[in-house]
């Protein structure tokens, strides 16, 4: 049994300047024992695990992360805004959510925007998924 968490990126602050020093973020995971933190994990707002090899991370400025067991690759959405939410059905099948109103569905092979994204601009932060 595997566990995951998201450290996610605290905001700028010019109250408190220090805050610049602990940007790090990522993702940690246990393995029944121990916490450790995953090597070149990326930070972000939102994450799905399908398997311990197949983890999507969605993060700022429409960057969308996908783990393979070995790598993190950048997916582009072709949007700048942050992907808020993300809900994978299967390896091959899944929905992300831009906060610009961005309405993606992923093939297995890659990400497109669905028809009537830009008609929930704002609106819709989360999404879930019943297979």
């Amino acid at each position: 049994v595997f566990f995951f968490l998201m450290l996610r990126r605290p905001p700028r602050s010019t109250l408190f300047p220090y805050t610049t020093l602990f940007r790090s973020a990522g993702m940690m995971i246990y393995d029944g024992i121990n916490w450790s933190i995953m090597p070149e994990s990326p930070g972000g707002y939102s994450f799905d695990v399908v398997a311990p090899d197949d983890i999507w991370v969605g993060s700022s400025y429409g960057d969308l992360y996908h783990y393979n067991g070995s790598t993190w690759t950048n997916m582009d959405l072709g949007t700048s805004g942050d992907i808020v939410d993300i809900q994978m059905e299967s390896s091959s099948s899944g929905w992300a959510i831009s906060e610009l109103g961005g309405l993606f569905y992923y093939n297995g092979f890659g990400w497109s925007l669905q028809r009537g994204g830009s008609e929930v601009k704002n609106s819709v932060r989360a999404v879930a998924v019943i297979n």
